[in-house]
């Protein structure tokens, strides 16, 4: 007996790459105690010496490591599912022999709540699984493609022009190929792809981009430029707009006016997320600065978000002047407004009057404004003459003149103002005790609000 349990020792203990020693008495009685000491003897003696050479290449798999120090749920709390590179739907060609290009990807096991790193090479769409039956794409059909946590492709076939269908689980959305009555590729869609980390991120409710202005032919629409916007802290709720959003205020619900019809007045630019996809947002305007909450004919109410305002002067017509951004947290658009008048005009009066289209319409987020004037005046006389520029009808920087006969004289105001959250009105206005003071070159304001 003592004899096998020497040769079991030295089997168990023997190894090319193992370079500790391990020595014992093969004289001594083999009792319980003996069998316990020698073999945590055994233990200790590898587990202080035992080295990356005497370990298979992947033999430690994230199984056999503790949750807390796990690598796959670290990476799935922190950065989340998206596309690191390649992984592009062809947009042309027949669907049975078009590929998707190689690529690295970072998907989630739902199971486990693991995420794992997904490296594909060039695929033929022919040959993917399609979910509804057989492989491939579906003729005259949006084929939605899916890529799972193990490196598969999938396919889902709907109308075209249906709604997104569900992701299945443990699978991320690339986007769609749209097919012909030959089954060929009329066009591959890909907004829907998640390219950028979306647990990643420096702090929440941040906007990037989403420049708003009055369109150039539409005295009625306003367009929200590309950017990023993030809905709350969830990674669904990070959207990207690929393209320019409309906001017709012709009509209403998604996409329009909340309620009635254009009227004067200030309208505040509410956005959502798009709850057809999982990128872009959808807009609405509000005459109301609060959360108008449910909006007819739309989703996602709960998470609106008011990103900037406009002016309209006529019952028809928004101002293209005044037009911003709501910078609340995180919001990366411009606040500014400029009007600029070209045709000249004359002040003959003594009390102030308010110089022609320089009344500017203002939405502040809360935070200090500038705001500048500059006009070139002559006059007729030598009589005094006052420019002043106003907000909310106080007198907040004025400048006094007394020019020769007939000469020139360039004015500028400025003033830096902390002004309540909310609707302003900014007007310059001139006077002066006798004669007529002309405008000879176009005054302008711009109002500009500190970041």
């Amino acid at each position: 007996m003592k004899k096998l349990i020497f040769i079991l020792l030295i089997a168990f203990m023997s190894t090319n790459a193992y370079a500790g020693t391990i020595t014992f008495d093969s004289g001594a009685t083999i009792t319980d105690s003996y069998l316990d000491n020698t073999f945590y003897n055994v233990y200790n003696e590898i587990n202080g010496n035992l080295d990356t050479d005497n370990l298979a290449d992947g033999a430690v798999t994230s199984d056999d490591i503790a949750t807390a120090a796990n690598p796959l749920v670290r990476d799935a709390e922190n950065i989340g599912e998206y596309v690191y590179t390649g992984i592009t739907l062809p947009s042309t060609g027949a669907s049975a022999t078009a590929t998707i290009s190689a690529g690295t990807a970072y998907v989630k096991n739902d199971g486990d709540d693991t995420l794992h790193r997904v490296v594909t090479a060039a695929t033929t769409v022919g040959g993917i699984q399609n979910l509804g039956g057989g492989s491939g794409c579906t003729i005259s059909n949006d084929n939605w493609v899916y890529l799972d946590f193990t490196g598969r492709f999938s396919i889902k076939s709907v109308a075209t022009g249906a709604v997104q269908p569900s992701t299945p689980s443990n699978n991320i959305v690339l986007g769609y190929i749209t097919t012909d009555g030959s089954n060929d590729i009329s066009s591959a869609t890909e907004t829907v792809k998640q390219t950028t980390p979306p647990n990643l991120r420096i702090y929440t409710d941040f906007i990037q981009g989403c420049v708003i202005s009055r369109d150039v032919s539409d005295a009625d629409v306003i367009n929200v430029l590309r950017g990023n916007i993030e809905f709350g802290t969830g990674s669904d709720n990070l959207r990207r707009n690929t393209d320019t959003i409309d906001i017709d205020f012709s009509g209403t619900g998604e996409g329009g006016l909340d309620t009635g019809t254009l009227a004067q007045g200030y309208y505040y630019i509410w956005v959502y997320p798009d709850p057809d996809t999982s990128s872009n947002f959808v807009g609405i305007a509000s005459l109301s600065a609060a959360d108008p909450g449910d909006i007819a004919g739309t989703d996602n109410d709960d998470y609106a978000r008011l990103i900037g305002w406009c002016y309209a002067s006529t019952l028809s017509t928004i101002s293209p002047d005044s037009v911003g951004a709501y910078k609340g947290l995180g919001s990366s658009a411009p606040n500014i407004v400029r009007s600029f008048v070209s045709a000249d005009f004359a002040i003959t009066g003594s009390d102030w009057t308010s110089l022609p289209g320089m009344e500017t319409r203002f939405y502040s987020s809360g935070r200090p404004v500038q705001a500048m004037f500059s006009a070139t005046f002559s006059d007729s006389t030598t009589q005094n003459g006052r420019v002043a520029l106003f907000i909310d009808s106080v007198n907040v920087d004025e400048a006094y003149f007394d020019p020769s006969d007939a000469e020139e004289t360039t004015v500028h105001l400025h003033a830096l103002e902390k002004i309540d959250d909310g609707e302003h009105t900014i007007d310059v206005k001139a006077k002066r005790t006798g004669g007529t003071l002309t405008q000879k070159e176009g005054p302008r304001v711009l109002i500009v609000e500190e970041k």
